[in-house]
């Protein structure tokens, strides 16, 4: 998935310098995991508006980065969290979570 990540940064974002492109896979790393950390939290407490904006926050990084898959995941969180469907919220956070431990890989 690095490789996927690192090539978007490279080819769509035209950065060439590869200690630019590991500082942006860094912070990515970074903001994914505190927005996932903060999603579980979110939703242990049920509180669907803050699901939803962080949802909307991760979802911004993964677009940026071109992490489609992510980025689909949390569109469809974000939806979940602003009707405050905790139940659709939790599988989606599974799958975010499986996208979590394929990006430490």
């Amino acid at each position: 998935m690095k490789e996927t990540i690192c090539a978007y940064i490279r080819n769509t974002l035209g950065i060439d310098e590869q200690e630019v492109i590991d500082d942006l896979w860094q912070e990515y790393l970074l903001a994914f995991r505190e927005n996932l950390g903060r999603i579980e939290t979110l939703l242990s407490s049920r509180d669907g508006v803050g699901v939803s904006r962080a949802a909307h926050s991760l979802k911004g990084c993964a677009g940026n980065v071109g992490h489609t898959t992510a980025y689909q995941i949390c569109q469809k969180l974000e939806a979940a969290g602003k009707e405050s469907d905790f139940e659709t919220a939790g599988k989606l956070l599974e799958q975010l979570q499986e996208q979590c431990t394929a990006l430490m890989a």
